[in-house]
């Protein structure tokens, strides 16, 4: 939600006029507003990871918890980070394309949330195995546990490379309508 709210809370109030104003040429707004979201969620996100690790190892006690240097551990927090933070860009891509709050965060969460459940329940076996896990939130997950209900998920780098690629083309969409339509 931060992510759409990123862009579009300007569409809503008319504050995106001003800001086209002061910066004529339209893309270095969107790259400079991406990018900005980009590094503060990330180093946002994987220190609120690293800390609910940490902290969650000190609430399980002795006997039940695990260090960072165990197999997996290292790479589900920072990944559970740069997934939030793919969530995040494409957030302001699909709230730059939509240009309305409540529409993009519909969109972000049916995407993540509710498609990949009815692809599940839908789709016929062979179309579920091939297609979910290249859907955003199956593909980003991976980076976290590498399962979450798919049959055949893909590996931790490809699916952040299939994330990524989401991400990557849903923001040159909006470059596109941003570069083509009015404020």
């Amino acid at each position: 939600m931060l992510g759409v709210l990123f862009i579009s809370n300007e569409y809503a109030n008319g504050m995106i006029r001003s800001t086209f104003a002061a910066v004529p040429r339209r893309l270095p707004v969107l790259w400079a507003k991406a990018l900005v979201l980009f590094g503060v969620l990330a180093g946002l996100m994987v220190v609120a990871t690293l800390a609910s690790f940490l902290v969650g190892q000190a609430i399980l006690g002795d006997g039940k918890n695990t260090t960072l240097a165990a197999d997996g551990v290292l790479r589900a927090v920072l990944g559970a980070g740069l997934y939030l933070t793919g969530i995040g860009v494409l957030g302001i891509a699909v709230g730059a394309l939509m240009r309305n709050t409540a529409g993009a965060i519909s969109i972000v969460v049916a995407t993540l949330l509710i498609i990949p459940g009815l692809a599940r329940l839908i789709l016929p076996e062979d179309w579920n195995t091939t297609l979910t896990p290249y859907l955003p939130s199956n593909a980003g997950s991976v980076l976290i546990d590498g399962a979450f209900g798919v049959a055949h998920p893909l590996s931790p780098l490809t699916g952040f490379a299939v994330m990524s690629g989401y991400a990557i083309a849903l923001i040159g969409l909006a470059a596109w309508r941003l570069h083509h339509a009015d404020a």
